[in-house]
C-alpha cells in the first residue's frame, strides 16, 4: 500500500463513520497552495455525525516536515465545553493560533471532534487542552455537531 493511497482509505472511513457521504460541502479556502473544505451533516444528531473539516496542501516534499499553518478565512467554531478538535489521522489535538490552524507538517489534516476525555486528548499536556479550539478562532462555521469518531477508531 501506498502512503497516498491509505491517507485516502483514512479520510474516506472517516466520510463514512461521520455520515457526511452525501452532506453539503463547504469550500473554505483555495489557492494554488492549498484547499479547506468542511462537510456538515446537520440532519444527523450530534451523537451519530458532525462536522469534519480538511485541510490539504500540494507543498511538495520539500520542507514536508515542516510546522506549515493554514489560515482560511473561516475555521471551525470553538468546541462545546469537554470537546476539541482532533485530526483524525494522527490523533493529535488541533491548535489555533493567530487566527489560524497550525499544522505540525504538512501531511492533510481532517479535523472532527472528539471528547477531552479521550484517551489521545487524556495523554495531551494541560496547556494543550487551554490552546485547543480558542484563541483568535473566528466563529461562523459549521454547527457544534459532536462526532465520536477518534483517530483510534480508523484503521490503517
Amino acid at each position: 500500500d501506498a502512503p497516498l493511497y491509505r491517507t485516502i482509505a483514512k479520510v474516506n472511513q472517516v466520510r463514512r463513520a461521520n455520515g457526511i457521504a452525501r452532506a453539503p460541502t463547504t469550500l473554505h479556502h483555495v489557492s494554488r497552495e492549498k484547499i479547506v473544505i468542511s462537510r456538515d451533516a446537520h440532519t444527523y444528531p450530534p451523537a451519530s455525525g458532525g462536522s469534519v473539516w480538511l485541510f490539504v496542501n500540494n507543498g511538495g516534499s520539500g520542507g514536508a516536515s515542516e510546522p506549515y499553518a493554514y489560515c482560511p478565512p473561516e475555521l471551525p467554531q470553538t468546541p462545546p465545553a469537554g470537546w476539541q478538535w482532533e485530526d483524525a489521522l494522527s490523533g493529535r489535538a488541533a491548535t489555533f493560533r493567530d487566527g489560524c490552524l497550525q499544522a505540525p507538517d504538512r501531511m492533510p489534516v481532517v479535523l472532527v471532534l472528539a471528547r477531552i476525555s479521550s484517551p489521545i486528548a487524556a495523554s495531551l499536556p494541560a496547556n494543550v487542552h487551554g490552546s485547543v479550539g480558542h484563541g483568535n478562532v473566528r466563529h461562523g462555521g459549521v454547527g457544534q455537531a459532536q462526532v465520536p469518531l477518534r483517530a483510534a477508531q480508523v484503521r490503517a
